[in-house]
């Protein structure tokens, strides 16, 4: 249950009848359910057995103190816990949490480093200039540490399938995935939205050690190129810079640098992907499941999927998603933190419907590698906030209610009245998006058919990233990669000033670039036949500034002559990347 005054309500440690303890490869022991668990089910609810400060003198000086004051149960649980990295401990037999513990009387030195290698950090509830509060737990080395032994047999993952929460004096653990019989439970010790050197860096600081978990052995793969590497870096330490001092420059400028990141964080996952699935194929076996599954599609196929089109075959959907997991890991490790501050610099810009856009696109790939993290919730609640005091239609303010609310539920249990709390600030107001508000929760709180019912009537679905729509009339399709300037756009008998990148689907190679040396802008009348059918008619309705992908078939491109000039073969569907620079109507 969500925390009231500080406190879960709790009166006894609770341990689900589902939990057992076990040897973990290559990870000590570890905690794992020998039954299915849906996603916010409650696994553990456990009392602590020491809090305070991590200073060293402190823990000397109180852990014994705390073990005299406990009962026969917690001791035991207290001394089956690891004292260093280093220590291997007796394997077990597998058996229920409720059974696990031996009897022993530690020393004091002992125990303090059980807390100091095993404490968790204690919650604090923060209110955001937004309007709304956020339950988080600080990053780093603690400054209080709090223990729960069972808590801490989980071991970490980057990919975590349970979410904890450390109130005052309690651990909550609650499934953040849906859990299926084995499963082992594993929590995020640190921060699991950065690139991998980080993430890593911090384990082996505090912890001794280096994930292996699924995502991680995916980038150390995919992002094996030391130049990939070194401009994810770059990537990296640009958008900290950024991000530690958010009142430099204005805001348009803010704007302008954070899209360069998170433009070259899409550009460096296209480019990893495309090596490996197209450039750089291998006869070897893959063992990593993800990449063996999304192997399975052809060339042409990936480079649909590179280009925001499904593939052709409908049996490798499965093929598709594994390919389109692949893309999320390694989208919020360097994407989804800059997109984030990009999202909210958009709403503070009152582009709140490309903000909105924005805050969807990074809770599809949050909710898949951190579900019910503080930024799946962050972002889930902001956009229910920015939704209403933008005036946006009331069933699709209520339908962001209830989707946020259902993350809540997840997180902390108590759905609507959770979420009325971390609002509260801004229910307090009072104005007339508030009133919107409270009215709507109540709806929520009284709703029968459950907040399922009111997500499932959303009529336009968000996803990672925009699908390619058909042009109007014509088989070619347009997708929209950045969005122009308010203003002017394309019409029939507009000249435009434009840079262009054409490629062949089929083999991903390039035949011509504006930006290549000795190339210059491509400057044409638009919508009037002196370009290729699919580009004359897909340019139609782009802004200065926006930046736009039309796939052409053949029969509206260079049909079954080809185009020698270039070396495009017959029947080539062609891909353009176009960049609207300029646009003059008329006759001016």
């Amino acid at each position: 249950p969500f925390c009231d005054g500080g406190r879960p309500h709790a009166e006894k440690d609770y341990f689900s009848p589902k939990l057992e303890i076990s040897n973990a490869a290559g990870m000590g022991r570890g905690l794992f359910v020998n039954s299915s668990a849906n996603p916010g089910e409650v696994l553990c609810v456990e009392s602590s057995c020491f809090e305070g400060e991590a200073d060293e003198n402190f823990l000397e000086a109180f852990c014994l103190e705390a073990w005299e004051d406990l009962g026969e149960a917690e001791r035991r649980r207290w001394s089956m816990l690891q004292a260093s990295p280093e220590e291997i401990p007796d394997p077990i037999q597998t058996t229920p949490v409720s059974e696990w513990g031996r009897t022993c009387t530690p020393s004091t030195s002992w125990m303090s480093q059980t807390v100091r290698l095993n404490g968790l950090s204690i919650a604090e509830l923060l209110e955001l200039s937004s309007g709304f509060c956020q339950v988080t737990h600080p990053e780093g080395a603690p400054d209080r540490l709090s223990l729960h032994p069972v808590g801490g047999v989980v071991n970490h993952s980057c990919l975590p399938c349970v979410g904890q929460v450390v109130f005052p004096g309690w651990l909550v653990l609650r499934a953040a995935r849906l859990l299926t019989p084995g499963s082992e439970l594993t929590m995020a010790y640190v921060n699991v939205l950065c690139p991998l050197a980080h993430r890593q860096a911090q384990l082996k600081e505090r912890w001794g050690f280096c994930c292996k978990c699924e995502r991680c052995t995916l980038e150390e793969t995919l992002l094996a190129d030391p130049e990939f590497q070194q401009e994810g870096k770059f990537l990296w330490q640009s958008c900290n810079t950024l991000a530690e001092q958010p009142k430099r420059g204005t805001v348009q400028t803010r704007l302008q640098a954070l899209f360069l990141i998170i433009e070259g964080a899409e550009k460096l996952v296209h480019r990893s992907l495309e090596k490996y699935f197209i450039k750089e194929t291998s006869n070897e076996e893959v063992t990593h499941p993800l990449l063996a599954e999304a192997s399975k599609l052809s060339p042409k196929e990936t480079q649909r999927l590179l280009h925001g089109q499904d593939p052709l075959r409908g049996e490798m959907s499965t093929a598709a998603e594994a390919y389109k997991r692949i893309k999320r890991f390694l989208l919020a490790s360097y994407w989804v933190v800059p997109a984030f501050q990009f999202a909210e610099s958009l709403i503070v810009s009152k582009q709140v419907a490309r903000g909105l856009d924005m805050m969807s696109r990074i809770i599809d790939v949050v909710q898949d590698v951190a579900p019910y993290s503080p930024l799946h919730l962050r972002a889930s609640i902001q956009q229910v906030i920015v939704a209403a005091d933008a005036g946006q239609p009331e069933n699709q303010v209520l339908q962001l209610l209830a989707a946020a609310a259902q993350v809540v539920d997840a997180a902390y249990g108590d759905g609507p009245e959770a979420l009325e709390i971390l609002i509260d600030a801004r229910l307090a107001m009072a104005d007339e998006p508030a009133i919107l508000l409270q009215r709507m929760l109540k709806t929520l709180k009284n709703n029968d058919a459950g907040m399922e019912s009111i997500i499932k009537s959303k009529t336009s679905a968000t996803s990672m990233e925009k699908m390619a729509e058909r042009v109007p009339g014509f088989e070619t399709t347009k997708r929209t990669l950045k969005h122009g300037y308010a203003g002017l756009a394309i019409e029939a008998g507009s000249t435009v000033t434009m840079h262009a990148t054409g490629k062949i689907l089929e083999t991903g190679k390039k035949f011509w670039s504006t930006k290549d040396a000795g190339q210059d802008v491509y400057r044409f009348k638009a919508g009037v036949g002196n370009v290729i059918l699919g580009w004359d008619k897909g340019c139609l309705g782009m802004q200065i500034g926006e930046h736009r992908e039309l796939v052409i078939p053949p029969q509206e491109g260079y049909g079954s002559e080809g185009f020698l000039g270039w070396n495009i073969p017959a029947n080539s569907t062609l891909c353009f990347q176009l960049e609207c620079l300029d646009i003059v109507h008329g006759s001016a």
